[in-house]
């Protein structure tokens, strides 16, 4: 049997509900350069939560759930239904991404 010799992909999108902003979530940390552990740390919640976020667990509290997207600097945002329904899966992704390096802040100066 061969031996793996990177880490296991599993398809998030498969995972249910959570799937893309599970995949989301694994992006950005690792973008950040983050291990599990360091977000664990940084979000102040057990490394098993990162790992059932990563792997699209619907288990996951919701607490918890916002603790870790706010140390990743992702937020999460509730739409009706109606205006959920006519965003295609592009720009339901647009909605899902990680947050640009412009700022949001507004100078009257």
């Amino acid at each position: 049997m061969p031996t793996r010799t990177g880490p296991r992909r599993t398809r998030r999108e498969d995972a249910g509900p959570l799937g893309r902003l599970a995949t989301l979530a694994a992006e950005r940390r690792r973008a950040l350069r983050l291990t599990q552990r360091e977000l664990a740390e940084l979000a102040e919640v057990s490394e098993r939560s990162i790992q059932a976020l990563e792997a699209g667990k619907l288990s996951i509290r919701a607490d918890i759930l916002l603790k870790i997207l706010d140390a990743l600097g992702l937020a999460l945002a509730a739409l009706p239904k109606s205006h959920a329904r006519r965003l295609s899966g592009a720009e339901a992704t647009a909605v899902l991404s990680a947050p640009s390096d412009r700022s949001d802040r507004h100078d009257d100066s």
